[in-house]
């Protein structure tokens, strides 16, 4: 068992938490197309 997923409570934290390995319009395939900071702080707050 990994670290749990804090924007998935009761799932593991793992690549997909952040990327989306089908998406092309992503350079990095996160799942956040607003912005990579945005998405980041929703576990990351310091």
């Amino acid at each position: 068992m990994g670290d749990e997923n804090p924007s998935d409570p009761g799932q593991n934290l793992s690549c997909v938490s952040c990327h989306n390995p089908h998406s092309g319009d992503n350079e990095n395939l996160f799942y956040s197309a607003t912005g990579v900071f945005e998405l980041c702080q929703e576990c990351h707050n310091k």
